[in-house]
């Protein structure tokens, strides 16, 4: 199965920002950036921050929506066609950054945590159906019953909506990737014990492997839309 518009989808932002300018970029984007997303656009569940605690890019936004087809929509559009004047400020100053629209193809585990790890992947001859299977049934359901961990995804990005999207950016240039794995636990030392605990062979035999060292991440901010929000 290939991903499509009707799966749950995953966007993600992966970004450095100058130094100077990081106190008013993060103001920015807690009070305004992720809300105007997730409060205001139909679709959207939730959208979540994340700071790498070494090694980078250092920040991480997450957005879960009901699908990828939420981005062809009016609600969307008039927002990339119309920035305010803080997101022409800030997002062309974005740098070392990595962005995907991606299908969740895989997900075990509810609960959202305090720490999270990222593992961008890149496809050689991937066989997904097979990669899918395996990973949903056997190698994260058996990393979550590990201490602390919570829950774990794979995202796979779609390169051609990525594409169409990018091309209307205020920013150009960005990065992308073919998938993330993403593992969420409550501490952070257990959360790299089970990110080595990954049998990279045989993600490797099914046609992934990483394209970056793993990165840990603490969350910083976490924004749902209202309950009686459809």
């Amino acid at each position: 199965m290939k991903p499509g518009t009707h799966s749950a989808a995953l966007v993600f932002v992966w970004t450095d920002i100058p130094p100077a300018d990081e106190p008013a970029f993060n103001d920015w984007y807690n009070r305004e950036h992720v809300r105007d997303r997730v409060l205001a656009i139909p679709g959207y569940h939730w959208g979540r921050r994340f700071a790498a605690m070494r090694s980078g890019p250092k920040y991480l936004a997450l957005y879960r929506t009901a699908s990828l087809s939420i981005f062809e929509d009016e609600h969307y559009q008039a927002l990339q066609r119309r920035p305010d004047d803080n997101s022409r400020r800030f997002i062309p100053l974005f740098h070392n950054t990595v962005k995907g629209f991606c299908a969740l193809t895989v997900e075990c585990g509810e609960a959202e945590a305090a720490y999270a790890a990222l593992i961008p992947l890149r496809w050689r001859a991937p066989d997904h159906d097979a990669l899918r299977a395996w990973l949903g049934q056997v190698q994260l359901p058996a990393l979550l019953t590990r201490e602390s961990m919570v829950a774990a995804r794979m995202a796979e990005t779609d390169h051609a909506l990525t594409s169409r999207m990018g091309a209307r950016f205020l920013r150009q240039g960005d990065r992308t990737v073919d998938a993330l794995l993403i593992l969420e636990a409550t501490h952070p030392t257990p959360l790299r014990s089970a990110v080595t605990a990954i049998d990279l062979q045989q993600l490797a035999r099914l046609g992934a492997v990483p394209d970056t060292r793993p990165v840990i991440f603490r969350q910083l901010l976490a924004v749902h839309p209202p309950a009686t929000r459809p």
